[in-house]
């Protein structure tokens, strides 16, 4: 699908940038000098839902931390579906690789809300880099954790059948933009099937097929967009990721005995 590409010229925004930054794992342990000299150097962009951040091969200008909304990082596949790779939700960052090495975008990126971002120039964080080395282990730990993920990420879609890739794309979804209401736990970003179907490389008809399936089950609701997970332990039950389950059922539990205690 086509998207809006949007010249953009980062604005300051002093609170903002530094809120941001600090609600960011990839800067939790840098030294407040070197903090604040990040700080200094970066901007707020503003985008629309729909808008290109960049394409695949385009040149990018650093590093993006998002404020609020969310981004889709995807490829495109032959005859022009999407596969897509990741959501990255606030505090999430993306474009490191090529604001180290320089080089062109490995994958698309657009805004899937309205979105506001931290522009971190890829020129100023290689410069500070260069002169504070230590400051790459953190950085380099990032990169560690995505490629580990995507490793996985590429197993399941190898491996699995369809419905245990459904489950653990609900749950992963979960455990980022899970919001609790009661015993249910409402996916806060809105997915449709379309990009259910781009996570997990088969048709728009095979993801409705399972998601009817969850919802006569009584596991899931669907509805515009929106997901409820009303059943958090049977669509654990469905996921092999033993790191994803134990992050999603006792966040669940936990919400059940917060309930229990306010009506007492």
């Amino acid at each position: 699908m086509a998207t809006r590409k949007r010249a953009q010229i980062p604005s300051r925004d002093d609170a903002l940038v530094d809120n941001a930054l600090r609600r960011s794992p990839l800067f939790a342990t840098w030294p407040a000098d070197a903090f604040i000299e990040l700080e200094r150097m970066a901007g707020i962009e503003r985008y629309r839902q729909g808008d290109s951040i960049h394409h695949i091969g385009e040149k990018v200008r650093g590093l993006y931390v998002v404020v609020t909304g969310s981004l889709e990082n995807s490829l495109l596949q032959q005859r022009g579906r999407r596969y897509v790779l990741d959501y990255v939700a606030p505090g999430g960052a993306i474009g490191l690789i090529p604001a180290l090495d320089q080089n062109t975008a490995l994958t698309h990126v657009r805004a899937h809300d309205d979105t506001v971002l931290v522009l971190i120039p890829g020129e100023g964080l290689r410069d500070l880099l260069q002169r504070r080395p230590e400051l790459l282990f953190t950085l380099a730990l990032d990169l560690c954790d995505n490629v580990r993920r995507f490793g996985a990420h590429i197993e399941r879609l190898a491996m699995l059948p369809l419905r245990e890739r459904v489950a653990h794309a609900l749950m992963s979804l979960a455990s980022r933009y899970g919001q609790h209401s009661g015993r249910a736990i409402d996916i806060g970003l809105k997915v449709s099937q379309d990009d259910l179907a781009g996570m997990l490389s088969v048709s728009r008809q095979r993801v409705n097929g399972e998601l009817r399936r969850l919802v006569a089950e009584g596991i899931i609701a669907a509805r515009y967009s929106h997901i409820t997970i009303l059943d958090a332990d049977r669509l654990a039950a469905r996921v092999t990721d033993e790191g994803l389950r134990r992050s999603i059922v006792p966040l669940a539990a936990q919400q059940q005995v917060k309930n229990l205690s306010r009506t007492r």
